[in-house]
C-alpha cells in the first residue's frame, strides 16, 4: 500500500513505484543499488496446483496424496540483510473433466511495508504434515507468559473453570523437526517467546512441480524504489 509519504516521495521525482514478478522456481531476487532502497507495498500470490509426481488430481483424491503431504499450501519466505518474513497461501482448486483434473483458481493480496537497503530474495516452498503437537491439560499452560483471558471470550486461562484443552505449539514434520520460536523476551515477569506457524526449506518442501504453468509459483511483487537511505529521508 503506497501511504502519502511515498506518494509525495513519488511526486517529487525521488521516488520510483516499480513492479516485479517472483516465481517460475524455487526463489527470485531484486537487486537494490547502493544509492537507494526499495519499500515492499503490496504481494499478489496465485494459487498453484501442487500434485505429487505425474498423478492426475483424481489419484491423489482417491489416495489422499494431497492431504497426507498438505501439498495445499505454499510459504513464500521474503529475506534480505535488513528483514525476513514469511507468508503461508493455501492452494485453491478447482477440480474439472469430471474430477479428473484439477486448475489453480484465486490469488491472494496483501498489503505490506516492507523496507530492504541490499538485495532481496523471494523463496517459495511447500507446506509440510503437522508432527507432534503439544497439548495443554486445560486453557493456557502459563497464564503469564502468554495472553489469554477467560471463556467465553477466550479457550480460558490454567486451572480456572471451563478452561478448554489447546494447541499452543505444533511442531512440523519435514527433514528436521522444526519449531519457530524466536523475539525471547520478558512477558508478566517470566521468559516468553513467540512461536510462529512455519516451514522449514528443506528437501521435503522444496517445490519441484516447475515445469507445468499451472504448478509453478507466481508472485507479484509491487515496490516503491526510494533515493537515498531510510534514515536521511526529509518528507
Amino acid at each position: 500500500m503506497i501511504t502519502p509519504a511515498l506518494e509525495k516521495l513519488i511526486l517529487c521525482g525521488r521516488a520510483f513505484p516499480k513492479t516485479f514478478v517472483a516465481g517460475g522456481g524455487q526463489k527470485s531476487n531484486i537487486f537494490v543499488q547502493n544509492d537507494r532502497f526499495i519499500v515492499i507495498t503490496d504481494i499478489v500470490y496465485f494459487s498453484r496446483k501442487n500434485l505429487p509426481g505425474e498423478k492426475t488430481y483424481k489419484q491423489c483424491v482417491d489416495n489422499t496424496d494431497l492431504f497426507q503431504l498438505n501439498t495445499l499450501t505454499t510459504q513464500l519466505t521474503i529475506l534480505s540483510e535488513r528483514g525476513f518474513n514469511r507468508f503461508l497461501f493455501r492452494d485453491n482448486l478447482t477440480s474439472q473433466m469430471e474430477g479428473k483434473d484439477c486448475s489453480p483458481i484465486g490469488n491472494t493480496k496483501i498489503d505490506t511495508y516492507l523496507i530492504h537497503t541490499k538485495a532481496v530474495s523471494f523463496t517459495f516452498s511447500k507446506g509440510g504434515n503437522m508432527d507432534v503437537q503439544n497439548i495443554t491439560d486445560a486453557g493456557i499452560v502459563d497464564p503469564n507468559t502468554i495472553a489469554s483471558l477467560q471463556t467465553p471470550s477466550d479457550y480460558g486461562k490454567f486451572g480456572t473453570p471451563g478452561a478448554i484443552p489447546v494447541t499452543t505449539l505444533a511442531f512440523v514434520s519435514s527433514a528436521t523437526l522444526f519449531a519457530n520460536n524466536y523475539s525471547t523476551g520478558k512477558f508478566g515477569g517470566a521468559n516468553a517467546e513467540s512461536a510462529e506457524l512455519a516451514f522449514p526449506v528443506d528437501v521435503l518442501t522444496n517445490i519441484t512441480e516447475i515445469k507445468d504453468f499451472n504448478c509453478m509459483p507466481i508472485a507479484n511483487i509491487f515496490y516503491v524504489e526510494v533515493l537515498g537511505m531510510p534514515g536521511n529521508i526529509n518528507i
